[in-house]
């Protein structure tokens, strides 16, 4: 099984402890200095022209997992140098936590300071300044309200505990290890995530274009996505049974901590205020960007920005319409590829399958019952990743301080 977080303090084992002096550090082991990170890391600032190099930009990096993803993006003007083996760490928005150990040579954002050690083990240090703790204390002295940052002054002052070489390539060593058998536990808790939801899809397209009796006589509906039909059902164009408008504009200052109504923007809830311009059941679409076309049911009264469409149904059931919704993929509307979005002309000309009423509520109640069955194991996954990521924070922190001893015997 994977491990979890109550695990995190297993195979302690006593050693010399002395007060660091710090107070959210605590006791450090005998033998471990505190000192300040620029006594041991250098900021290299080595720039020049974009030249067809491999390049990291922020959206390269994980947040938190020091990860690397490739991508096809192609920047201009100037760029930072670095080599294999020096740390990549964002001063930008500190508190995302991307930081990476490059392996190898290559260019990127000036957003990133290039940070190398003095005869120290850079793998260790890439730990340390991915600790929950160290980010919170860069963080606090960031500067800029939109795009808060840091700078190596305010890095390179802060004080942390440093054990000597030996001990932190075991660290090291350790580390990655450890990190590497919790990612692999969290990629594969993913990829299950990712089959539950094909497989909850797949329940509902089959529910809505096919019904719940198997042996019901079937027709062509003309539809690429809907398919077959049952004989008796009709596929039908959205604007005949339903009416759609966009949302409105709100200023930013007109969202509130704790106003009366919920807004909803594009990609579900963004904030409340005082006023509503939705009223009853509705279903609200996100219109532009990554996730146009995703689906909310409303039930309340609510305020819907321009970034979304509010469309309201008649004579259908409302439940049955949202599976119907959910497995024609609205989002595949989207019309352009550099901003993507999807207007009420195209969502009012999507074909839904309508069975006769009374079959669309038995449907909607089975559909209730099965997606509730299967979001309740989303759940479960989804609480598992936050508690490995939880773990491997703690993990880190606790090796990196000090409190948890890598024996010296230890290897991979």
């Amino acid at each position: 099984p994977p491990p979890l977080p109550q695990r995190a303090l297993q195979g302690h084992t006593m050693r010399q402890m002395k007060d660091s002096g710090i107070e959210w550090i605590g006791e450090i082991p005998e033998g471990w200095e505190v000192r300040r990170l620029k006594n041991y890391l250098y900021n290299k600032d080595e720039k020049k022209e974009y030249s067809h190099q491999k390049y990291i930009g922020l959206e390269n990096i994980e947040s938190w997992t020091g990860k690397y993803t490739k991508s096809s993006l192609q920047p201009e003007g100037i760029c930072n140098i670095f080599i294999k083996g020096d740390i990549l760490f964002s001063k930008l928005r500190p508190y995302l936590a991307k930081c990476i150990l490059a392996k190898f040579d290559g260019l990127c954002s000036t957003e990133f300071l290039i940070l190398s050690s003095y005869k120290q083990c850079n793998t260790f240090f890439k730990y340390l300044l991915l600790s929950p703790h160290i980010i919170d204390k860069i963080n606090a002295a960031t500067y800029g309200t939109k795009m808060p940052r840091a700078n190596w002054e305010i890095i390179g002052s802060i004080k942390t505990p440093i054990p000597p070489l030996i001990e932190q390539q075991r660290i090291a060593d350790y580390l990655d290890a450890k990190c590497a058998h919790i990612d692999q536990c969290q990629e594969l808790t993913r990829q299950s995530m990712e089959k539950l939801r094909a497989y909850k899809l797949s329940c509902i397209t089959e529910a809505v274009t096919k019904g719940l009796n198997p042996d019901v006589p079937l027709k062509d509906s003309g539809v690429p996505w809907i398919g077959q039909i049952p004989a008796g059902w009709e596929p039908v164009k959205i604007k005949f049974f339903s009416s759609i408008k966009s949302g409105d504009a709100i200023r930013a200052e007109d969202l509130l901590e704790a106003g009366q109504y919920d807004v909803y923007g594009g990609n579900g809830k963004i904030g409340t205020c005082s006023k509503y311009n939705c009223n009853g059941e509705s279903f609200i679409i996100g219109r532009v960007g990554a996730l146009c076309g995703n689906i909310h049911k409303l039930g309340t009264k609510a305020f819907i920005s321009d970034n979304a469409l509010i469309l309201k149904i008649n004579h259908n059931n409302f439940d049955f319409i949202y599976f119907s919704l959910v497995a024609a993929n609205l989002g595949k509307l989207n019309t352009s590829n550099a901003q993507p979005l999807i207007t009420a002309t195209r969502i009012n000309n999507v074909y839904l399958p309508l069975p006769p009423l009374p079959e669309q509520e038995r449907i909607a109640a089975y559909l209730d019952k099965k997606c509730a069955r299967i979001d309740a194991l989303l759940e479960e996954k989804q609480a598992l990743l936050d508690k490995l990521a939880e773990y491997k924070k703690s993990l880190i922190f606790e090796c990196v301080t000090g409190k948890r001893e890598v024996p010296s015997c230890w290897n991979r």
